[in-house]
C-alpha cells in the first residue's frame, strides 16, 4: 500500500516541485519590477516638551491621551484636504491616506509621521506639512511662546529690583554705623526694616515666576526631528520569496494528499487488476445497459456451468442503491436467455426493486419468512416470462435473525428445482450483517465497487468480511 502511494508521489514529483518554483519566480519578478519607493519621517512630541525640566505624572498622562487625539485628527478628511491644498498636490484624499502612516510610539510622547511615495521630495514635503499643521492645531502653540517671553521679562525686572534693594540696604547699614544721633538712628532702623520686607516680597515674586517657567505646558505640539531627506525602501525580496515558496510548498502538499486519496479510490479496471487478486467482471453504468449486462450474463452462465453455482449474492461496499439496479438488470438479461431466474431483494433499506417491477404490494420476503408457508411465493415480474421477483418488504426487529436462520435457506432450496438462477440483492457490506448471513449459504458472491467513491482498502475489507464467514468471492463489478 505504501509503495503504491510512493509511486503516485514519484509520478507527480515534477508538478509538486514546479509549484513552489513557479511561486518563487513569480513573486521575485513581481517584487523586482515594482518601482522604488521613498520614505520620509517627521517626529513630534506631544504634551510636556523636552525643555520642561520637571513634568508631573499627570502632565505625562495627559500628553499620552493628547497624542492619540492628534493622531486621529490627522486621519480626518478635512486635515488631508488642507495638506493637499497647502502643497498643491495632484492627489485625492484616499491617495494621501495610502501614503501616510501616523504612528504613536508606545510609552512615549513621540508621534511619528511616516510618508511613503515614489517621489522622494513629495514624501519629505508631505511629512513636514502634516507636522506643521499638527503644531498649528495645538491651541497653546502661540500662547505658550508669548507667555514664556512675558514671564521671562517680568523675572528680569524683578531681578533688577532685587539688586537695587540689596544696594539700598547696604547703604542704609553703612549710614546706620556712621550715625551717632539716636533719633536719626531710629529712622534708619525703620527704613532698613521696610527695605528688607520689600526685598523678601520681590524674592517671593521671582520664585513664583521661575516656578511658572519650569511648569510644563501640557497641550503643546513640537517638532523634534523634521524630515530632511527620504530613504529608499527596497522591497524585502527575501521575505517575499520565503512566503511565496512556503505557500507553494503548502499547495504542493495539499495536492499530494489529494493525488494519494484519488489514487486510493476505485477508478478503473487497471487499478483493480493491479491491486485486487479477484477478477474484474465488468464496468456498468446507469445510462448504458445492453452489451454490458449481456457480458455479465455470459460470465454468470459460465460460472454456473463450471462451478455449479445457482445462487449468488450481489453486495456493495458502502451503498446498496446501485446494487439493486445492477441486480435487476442482470436478472432481466439472464431471464431473456431462457433461464428461469429468481430475484430476491434482501435489502430492507430501499424499495427500488419492488418499484422497478411493480411488486410493492406483492408477497415479500418478510411475509414469507414470518408465515407458516415453507415455500417462497415469488411472483412473476410483469413483462418478463422467465423472471420471478421477491421484494424485501418492510424491515422488522428480527429481520436479521430471519435471514440468518436456516428457514431462508430451506425456502430458497425448495425453489432450486424450478429456477436456474437465484440472484440476491444484499445490503451494503460495510454496515449490515444481513449480507454476511446470506454469504454463509449462497454459492458465492460478487462485490460491487463504485468508481470514484469506493476506497481500495474498504473494498479489501469487504472481501475479507465475506471470506471470514466462509463466503466465496467470484469477482468484482465496477459501477460508474
Amino acid at each position: 500500500m505504501e509503495s503504491r502511494y510512493v509511486k503516485v508521489i514519484l509520478r507527480w514529483i515534477w508538478l509538486l516541485l514546479l509549484i513552489p518554483i513557479l511561486a518563487g519566480v513569480g513573486s521575485y519578478l513581481f517584487a523586482s519590477n515594482n518601482p522604488p519607493t521613498y520614505q520620509a519621517t517627521t517626529r513630534l512630541i506631544i504634551g510636556p516638551g523636552i525643555n520642561s525640566p520637571n513634568p508631573s505624572l499627570d502632565s505625562l498622562r495627559t500628553g499620552a491621551l493628547l497624542m492619540n487625539t492628534y493622531a486621529e485628527l490627522a486621519e480626518t478628511e478635512t486635515f488631508r484636504q488642507e495638506v493637499i491644498a497647502a502643497l498643491g498636490l495632484d492627489l485625492t484624499s484616499d491617495d494621501l491616506t495610502e501614503m501616510v502612516e501616523i504612528r504613536p510610539i508606545v510609552d512615549t510622547q513621540v508621534l511619528n509621521v511616516i510618508v511613503t511615495h515614489s517621489d522622494a521630495d513629495t514624501a519629505v514635503a508631505v511629512a513636514n506639512q502634516i507636522a506643521n499643521q499638527l503644531v498649528e492645531m495645538s491651541p497653546s502653540a502661540d500662547y505658550n511662546a508669548f507667555l514664556r517671553t512675558t514671564i521671562e521679562k517680568q523675572a528680569n525686572r524683578i531681578e533688577q529690583d532685587i539688586l537695587n534693594a540689596e544696594n539700598r540696604l547696604a547703604d542704609l547699614n553703612t549710614e546706620l554705623q556712621d550715625e551717632t544721633d539716636p533719633a536719626q538712628q531710629a529712622v534708619l532702623v525703620q527704613r532698613i526694616a521696610d527695605e528688607e520686607n520689600h526685598l523678601a516680597g520681590v524674592n517671593e515674586s521671582l520664585a513664583n515666576l521661575l516656578e511658572m517657567l519650569q511648569s510644563p505646558f501640557t497641550n503643546q505640539v513640537q517638532v523634534v526631528d523634521r524630515a530632511e531627506a527620504a530613504v529608499e525602501t527596497s522591497p524585502q525580496l527575501a521575505l517575499i520569496l520565503l512566503v511565496a515558496v512556503g505557500a507553494g510548498v503548502v499547495v504542493s502538499a495539499i495536492l499530494a494528499v489529494m493525488l494519494v486519496y484519488l489514487n486510493s479510490l476505485v477508478v478503473d479496471y487497471e487499478t483493480l487488476r493491479q491491486h485486487i487478486k479477484y477478477p474484474v467482471w465488468g464496468h456498468v453504468q446507469k445510462e448504458v445497459k445492453g452489451s454490458n449486462y449481456r457480458i455479465l450474463s455470459t460470465l454468470f452462465l459460465h460460472l454456473q456451468k463450471e462451478n455449479n453455482v445457482n445462487s449468488i449474492l450481489l453486495a456493495g461496499v458502502e451503498s446498496s442503491k446501485h446494487v439493486a439496479r445492477i441486480a435487476s438488470e442482470l436478472a432481466v438479461t439472464l431471464s431473456q436467455t431462457g433461464k428461469q431466474v429468481l430475484l430476491v431483494d434482501a435489502d430492507f433499506s430501499n424499495t427500488l426493486i419492488a418499484e422497478r417491477f411493480g411488486a410493492v404490494d406483492s408477497v415479500n420476503l418478510i411475509d414469507t419468512l414470518t408465515s407458516d408457508i415453507v415455500k417462497l411465493q415469488a411472483e412473476h415480474a410483469t413483462g418478463y416470462r422467465n423472471l420471478r421477483v421477491l421484494p424485501s418488504g418492510e424491515s422488522t426487529a428480527d429481520a436479521f435473525y430471519l435471514i440468518a436462520s436456516p428457514r431462508l435457506q430451506r425456502a430458497l432450496t425448495s425453489l432450486e428445482d424450478t429456477v436456474d438462477y437465484i440472484i440476491v440483492s444484499g445490503p451494503a457490506l460495510s454496515s449490515f450483517e444481513e449480507s454476511m448471513a446470506i454469504a454463509t449459504w449462497a454459492d458465492g458472491g460478487v462485490v460491487i465497487a463504485q468508481q470514484g467513491k469506493t476506497r481500495l482498502k474498504d473494498l479489501r475489507k469487504a472481501i475479507a468480511y465475506l471470506e471470514s464467514v466462509g463466503g466465496k468471492v467470484w469477482g468484482i463489478i465496477v459501477s460508474g
